[in-house]
């Protein structure tokens, strides 16, 4: 093996430990071109072994059992290269090599080899053979584990039915009361959850329910894989640099038109408005929402994390007060808050192309504090004065997706049991936060007749914004953000729910809207006494003429839609129905029999057995991850796995409320 090694890497310095007390005479005929430097261990498996190939200088500094010293002479520099092996059985060399660095202060000291992680040198006295962490386990436990060690360790060396049936006894006891310690743990961990508190259980048992995203390690292009990080990050750069242009190109005259002169007006009216009473925050506000935040690692541009902000003693929560009223009282958001790291998760695999990428911004965490309080006046504000559509059920308080769901099953049902086909469309807009035309956005706002100081936070905060890749290491440099909103932001949701909010304005006939967020499904149905058979042509009629409105919405208002992922789903109850051709500029439409919306699937006749099989396949997942949980722990009562029941399963069954 070492000299397959050498001839695939042809090393200058190769370091063996472990090597067992190889008589270094059989060395010389299979590596003749390597000088030998070797020791002998204190046991069987001992030793070190040091080749310096006969190119570079070298000569034997210091040796004993298990430590070998050789300086190799490299250029202009000297080397140390400090080869040790630390047996099981004795305590680290800590002494020794301690001796060798500092007699070699002149050179540089390059130190390798295995340094027994069993060791109770390196501070941990309560380990037992493998290396695991026993010390959570009680004093009494662990003494028994000492002593099957000493029972184990007599029947290995000598085999006798009375030392074997003593090692089996004990493991079996150390076993159950192993057991039965980490049932009583888990019995006190469960009956410190609070019953209206989830998130306390959730902290610690979530990451059972979450599937991780491959790691990504380089890009794809025409099955080309580039893993060199310095050109990963400039195709990164030139794509984002060029994703957030603002297409000024695909302005149409009278849109551009319009949107200034409106843009015009509002600004004009609010800068010169009087000014009203400044927008505060509070002690006990900044220190709830502090208190609320997820304490994630990941670090910003100012190499600050949420879990830093938790750690903050409450004594600075009245200096971030004083720092965020001075910026309310302004309407502005500091530079630094507006600029982000974007990082990237793959979609498919470690090797993705840039379209299976997806981008993270990580905006400055004291900046996302800052958010958090004009959330709470946009969303008072949106609420007071119904800016949100009644269809719209994404990012509002006591509104949930199900009942989106339960809207559009329901209007299906209705038409098909009156022998009505239906047409629902499911609406995919392209990166829709990302591409948010941010004077078009200030006009809607100003219909709205949103406050002064809200408007004029709001272009503050969404001007001159600026980000950078990140990636291995290395960073790319800022590039403009000229169009949409930040992600990562907790007020890019809320603030896009008005943007899109004069769809619903749209008048066709027998249409009916259903919004959570940015998704949207329309159902559009016939009028009563149509006969069947032309039903079908009406619908398609009717389809068209939403889609040619939605077009024209769309390149007024600079919206991009996915035809690739917006579908249409005939709802009937007739065997079969006439083929529907829907186009969205000169693009045919997919038309589905099986449709996944908001996780809820639908099929033409608006049959549930496919979406309660995929619901039972998680329930039964879930269930066997609490069997396997048991299965560690032993037996447990019968009101610890009704509990374990409701928090892991239970949650599954919830899924098809709509149901």
């Amino acid at each position: 093996e070492v000299q397959y090694l050498l001839d695939l890497k042809h090393p200058t310095v190769l370091v063996c430990v472990e090597t067992g007390n190889t008589p270094l005479k059989l060395l010389p005929s299979y590596l003749p071109s390597y000088h030998r430097y070797f020791t002998a261990g204190t046991n069987a498996h001992g030793g070190v072994l040091i080749l310096v190939h006969m190119s570079v200088p070298s000569k034997l500094v210091h040796t004993e059992p298990n430590i070998l010293d050789v300086e190799v002479s490299l250029g202009c520099c000297r080397l140390n290269v400090i080869g040790v092996y630390s047996p099981r059985s004795s305590p680290l060399p800590i002494k020794s090599l301690r001796n060798i660095v500092t007699t070699n202060t002149a050179r540089q000291t390059l130190l390798i080899g295995d340094l027994n992680a069993y060791s109770t040198s390196w501070g941990c006295s309560t380990t037992d053979r493998r290396g695991f962490e026993v010390s959570s386990l009680p004093k009494w436990i662990r003494d028994e584990i000492a002593v099957l060690h000493n029972l184990r360790n007599r029947y290995y060396r000598r085999y006798t039915i009375e030392r074997y049936n003593q090692y089996i006894v004990q493991r079996q006891f150390v076993h159950f009361w192993i057991k039965e310690h980490r049932v009583q743990q888990w019995e006190g961990f469960l009956k410190t959850c609070s019953t209206g508190d989830s998130s306390y259980f959730w902290r610690y048992t979530a990451r059972h329910f979450q599937s991780s995203a491959p790691h990504f390690k380089g890009l794809q292009s025409n099955n080309i894989i580039d893993t060199n990080p310095i050109s990963v990050v400039e195709q990164l750069y030139q794509h984002y640099r060029e994703h957030f242009r603002f297409p000024s190109e695909n302005l149409s005259p009278v849109a551009e038109s319009v949107i200034e002169e409106e843009y015009g007006r509002a600004r004009t009216l609010y800068e010169n408005s009087p000014n009203p009473s400044p927008l505060t925050t509070t002690y006990t506000e900044v220190a709830k929402i502090l208190k609320r935040i997820r304490p994630k690692r990941a670090l910003d541009v100012s190499g600050t994390s949420n879990f830093l902000l938790r750690q903050l003693p409450l004594d600075f929560v009245g200096i971030l007060v004083v720092c965020f009223n001075r910026l309310l009282g302004t309407n502005s958001v500091t530079e630094h808050d507006k600029i982000a790291r974007m990082i990237f998760h793959s979609k498919a695999g470690s090797y993705p192309t840039i379209s299976e990428l997806r981008p993270i911004s990580i905006l400055n965490a004291i900046g996302k504090l800052y958010e958090k309080i004009m959330y709470t006046y946009l969303q008072k504000w949106m609420i007071e004065k119904k800016v949100i559509p009644t269809s719209q059920s994404g990012f509002q308080p006591g509104v949930r997706l199900q009942t989106r769901v339960l809207s559009l099953y329901e209007a299906a049902r209705a038409s098909i049991a009156s022998n009505r086909p239906g047409l629902i469309l499911f609406v995919d807009f392209a990166s829709a936060f990302d591409k948010v035309w941010h004077k078009a956005l200030l006009v809607k706002l100003s219909r709205y007749d949103i406050p002064g100081q809200y408007w004029l936070w709001i272009r503050n905060w969404l001007s001159e914004r600026s980000a950078y890749i990140s990636f291995c290491g290395l960073q790319s440099d800022l590039f403009d953000i000229e169009w949409g909103l930040p992600q990562g932001s907790v007020l890019s949701p809320l603030i896009y729910l008005p943007y899109v909010a004069d769809l619903n304005d749209i008048k066709e006939p027998a249409r009916k809207n259903n919004w959570f967020a940015d998704d949207w499904s329309l159902f559009i149905e016939v009028p009563f006494g149509i006969p069947f058979g032309e039903a079908c042509p009406l619908l398609q009629r009717l389809g068209q003429q939403a889609l040619d409105n939605i077009r024209e919405y769309c390149d007024y208002w600079l919206i991009e839609l996915s035809v690739k992922k917006t579908v249409g789903l005939i709802v009937h109850s007739q065997v079969q129905v006439a083929t529907i051709t829907l186009k969205y500029n000169s693009h045919t439409i997919s038309m589905e029999t099986k449709v996944t919306n908001l996780g809820y699937g639908l099929t033409s006749k608006l049959g549930l057995g496919a979406f309660l099989n995929s619901v039972c396949q998680k329930i039964a997942a879930s269930f066997r991850i609490v069997s396997a949980q048991f299965a560690r722990v032993g037996s447990v009562s019968i009101n610890l796995r009704r509990r374990c029941f409701f928090a892991f399963v239970y949650p599954c069954v919830l899924s098809t409320g709509p149901v």
